[in-house]
């Protein structure tokens, strides 16, 4: 047997601390999702995420996830506003070698959007597209992957909607979602390469 890559031990770290997060998370009872490229990941995926990403419900249960998952480090909860006027509540640890992220997401009043066109995969509205996916032998709370595809093409992530294009040509799309999720003329192309060509 071979030598364990740098990514395969990469991904062992990211495997063990979404469990790990999973667990102790479920248990509390405190309301969450993985979101950003660990939820891609999650739900079959082939990229290598960065961190481990945990949106929280409510602002005072990032403290109260930090408290929960007890990670072997961490930075403490930190408030800020970024420069679209995006309030965040956010902590930063390591887990099982792994870097987590915990944080709560709050728009500008005038604006729930975030700024983002379809639906903001970080902002308030996302606990109504809330699913869950088996891994592991635990059903985990994540975003679908029809809005991170949107997430992706937003940002040019064109490697990683790419890899969110096959998962969903393999296992099936929701058209109605991913039409909310991208408005527009955008809807068209991106459905085209998702749908499986027609027999003559």
């Amino acid at each position: 047997m071979g030598e364990e890559t740098k990514r395969e031990r990469h991904l062992r770290a990211i495997e063990a601390a979404v469990l790990s997060a999973a667990g102790a998370l479920q248990t509390s009872g405190l309301p969450y999702l993985f979101v950003g490229s660990v939820s891609t990941w999650i739900q079959g995926c082939e990229i290598v995420p960065n961190d481990v990403d945990l949106l929280m419900r409510e602002a005072a249960d990032v403290r109260r996830a930090l408290r929960v998952l007890n990670p072997d480090t961490d930075e403490g909860v930190r408030f800020f506003e970024d420069a679209a006027g995006i309030r965040w509540t956010f902590a930063r640890g390591r887990s099982h070698g792994a870097k987590i992220e915990i944080a709560h997401i709050e728009p500008p009043e005038e604006d729930e959007s975030g700024g983002s066109e379809g639906i903001w995969e970080n902002g308030p509205s996302i606990w109504a597209y809330k699913k869950t996916h088996p891994f592991a032998g635990l059903a985990l709370p994540v975003v679908p992957l029809e809005i991170q595809l949107a997430t992706c093409l937003n940002r040019g992530l064109e490697q990683r909607a790419d890899a969110v294009i096959r998962v969903l040509k393999r296992g099936g799309c929701d058209w109605s979602l991913l039409r909310r999720a991208i408005p527009g003329a955008r809807y068209a192309q991106v459905a085209a390469q998702i749908e499986k060509p027609k027999r003559r």
